[in-house]
């Protein structure tokens, strides 16, 4: 049987993160969608232009669960 290089996602959509490492560092968020490696966050504090909530992919080893 070969063995999966896939990384164990901790993470579930509705869990609160918050960034640890990249562009995102210290801003923190709601999981909406979770991928293999990478999940999309709607971040509580950054909003669009028009007010619409900023919704980004980050990579699940940056993030830490709160």
């Amino acid at each position: 049987m070969a063995e999966s290089n896939e990384q164990v996602i901790d993470v579930v959509i509705g869990d609160r993160i918050k960034v640890e490492r990249g562009d995102y560092k210290g801003h923190s968020g709601e999981v909406v969608n979770v991928h293999v490696n990478t999940c999309s966050v709607r971040f509580d504090d950054t909003a669009l232009g028009d007010g619409t909530p900023f919704i980004s992919v980050s990579d699940t080893v940056n993030i830490k669960k709160i």
